[in-house]
Order: structure tokens, then C-alpha cells, then sequence
């Protein structure tokens, strides 16, 4: 699913265009773009992952640094720009997609991919089953008690500042990633958004049960024809 996406922006733009890859990570959804021939800009804030994609792909250029503080430094535009399962890391997702937006040269591509969508938004069962099947994955994982325990607790409001996850997790917290207002954004300066929603679990078998159940849980946005 994620590689049709990347095929759909790059129809749209020309032979061997530059990429930017906002939050990277170890370049596990690299390959797509520098199989069809990217010019690969890679930032992420973990310099121990980028080591990794380095590694992995060693003609990429990677910069250390937060998103939204690299878009806000520099003033080069690119044929797209990526953001794979990072919007919902991030306290303020709407400014960077603004200014990841603004980053996209005429007639270019921005996609986001692997976000959770707004709970409120869902259908009771999709919420109540995705949750459910949060189990197998946490089962794999270990402390089990202790991430249910976690599970339960951000789902009631309660956001601890001293727990990492609890920081890392942001959309726990805020009830999801709005996807709607994403679209209405991003509407501003494209001349076609669309949406895809999937079910999306680390668990192989809650994978499994999810996509046979046609659970809706995750989305990405895929935007064409920058003004």
C-alpha cells in the first residue's frame, strides 16, 4: 500500500527527483524512493539511526536535526516530501505540514503515511477492536501488564511527563491524528488530496484478524500538483 502510494506522487513528477524524508529513521521506507532513482534527503533526530540508513544506503544525504526546525532553516524545494509513521510524534503536525508544504516545488508531491486516526471519529467497533487488538502485539513485547496497564491509562486522559513513552506517544493523548484538518490544509496548495485509510498492527495476527474484520484504524494522504 505504501509503495502504490509513492508510485502515484512519482507519476507526477519528473525523472530522478529530489525526495525530502522528514523523520527517516533507519531508512526502512527508503528503498521505494531510491529504487525508482531519488536524489534522498533524510533527517531525522536520532544520529544512531541515520548511522543505520547510512549503512543501508550510503549515496543518501542525512542531516541530524527536528523537522520543523530544518524546514524553518534552509530554502531549498523538492520534487516531494515524505513523513512515514511521524505525524503523530509530533505535539504540533499541522505547522510542519505548513511548512513541509511550502518546502514542495510547483507541481510537486507531499505524502504522509501510518498515522492513527481521530478515535472520537471512528466507528465504536473499528475503536474497540483496534484496541483490542493491541494485545497480541504487547504480548510479543514483554512488561506485559505494565504496557496494558499504560494502554488503559493514557486512554483516560492521564499523561505522565515523567514517563518517555508517554512523550513519545503523543496522539494517545490527543485523541489521534485528525486527518480532516490535514486535508483541509493541505487543499490550500494542492490540486488533489486524497486519503487512504487501512487497518495498520506491529502483530502479525492482529493483522491478520484486522484486515479480514476490515477494520479502519490508519491513514496516510497522498498530494498531488502543488501550486
Amino acid at each position: 500500500m505504501y509503495d502504490s502510494a509513492v508510485h502515484r506522487v512519482l507519476a507526477t513528477v519528473g525523472s530522478s527527483p529530489r525526495v525530502l524524508d522528514l523523520g527517516a529513521g533507519d531508512g526502512t521506507a527508503s528503498r521505494v524512493w531510491l529504487d525508482a532513482g531519488a536524489r534522498l534527503t533524510a533527517v531525522d533526530t536520532s544520529a544512531e539511526q541515520l548511522r543505520r540508513l547510512k549503512q543501508r544506503h550510503p549515496a543518501v544525504r542525512t542531516v541530524e536535526a527536528d523537522a520543523i526546525d530544518f524546514l524553518s532553516s534552509q530554502s531549498d524545494r523538492f520534487d516531494v516530501v515524505s513523513h512515514v509513521s511521524m505525524l503523530h510524534h509530533i505535539p504540533d503536525y499541522l505547522t510542519l505540514l505548513r511548512k513541509s508544504a511550502a518546502a514542495v516545488a510547483p507541481g510537486g508531491g507531499l505524502i504522509t503515511f501510518q498515522d492513527p486516526l481521530r478515535y472520537d471519529r471512528l466507528p465504536k467497533g473499528h475503536y474497540v477492536a483496534s484496541q483490542a487488538l493491541y494485545i497480541p502485539w504487547r504480548l510479543t513485547e514483554g512488561h506485559v501488564l505494565r504496557g496494558i496497564g499504560n494502554r488503559i491509562r493514557r486512554t483516560r486522559g492521564a499523561f505522565r511527563e515523567d514517563n518517555v513513552e508517554d512523550n513519545e506517544e503523543y496522539h494517545v493523548h490527543r485523541n489521534g491524528v485528525d486527518s480532516d484538518a490535514i486535508t483541509r490544509l493541505l487543499a490550500d496548495d494542492f490540486g488533489s488530496v486524497d486519503v487512504v485509510v487501512y487497518f495498520s498492527s506491529q502483530a502479525r495476527l492482529s493483522q491478520w484478524i484486522g484486515e479480514r474484520l476490515a477494520i479502519r484504524s490508519t491513514f496516510g494522504i497522498v498530494a498531488t500538483g502543488h501550486r
